[in-house]
């Protein structure tokens, strides 16, 4: 159902300490404000809005992201000097069965299948937020 599905984005993080890297957010819940810290975020470093299918990227885990980057439409400056965010595009993702989810960008159409890996190379469940937050690869499988 369409309804079940959650916000996603790709934000271009440039001048931050971590240095430049794209950074993948995906809504835990429908945010309940802008202010919502509701969003598990990855810093990576492949284009993640342009896998093919079998495509992996390597994702680093950050700290949960509130809900006002989903939304992002135009580059802002971030405080205390971590840097210069950019939308990339936005899309919207569900979980899909055992250890896999629908990730679709916007306009780009159908969604795909992913999983998500940890770094013992296992499949996590992205139904279950806390083992979502570990993944450290997302393979595009369709």
């Amino acid at each position: 159902m369409a309804d079940d599905f959650r916000p996603a984005a790709l934000l271009r993080h440039t001048r931050s300490g971590a240095g430049d890297h794209l950074d993948l957010l995906l809504a835990l819940r429908d945010p309940s404000s802008p202010d919502d810290r509701c969003a598990v975020g990855w810093r990576c470093t492949s284009a993640v809005h342009s896998l093919h299918p079998g495509g992996v990227a390597s994702l680093e885990p950050t700290s949960l992201h509130r809900a006002f980057y989903l939304s992002l439409a135009d580059s802002c400056e971030l405080d205390g000097g971590r840097g210069r965010v950019e939308p990339l595009c936005r899309g919207r993702w569900r979980p899909q069965g055992a250890c896999r989810a629908e990730l679709a960008w916007s306009p780009h159409g159908a969604p795909w299948v992913v999983s998500f890996c940890g770094r013992d190379g296992r499949p996590v469940d992205p139904a279950d937020a806390g083992s979502l937050s570990s993944a450290s690869r997302l393979e595009r499988l369709t």
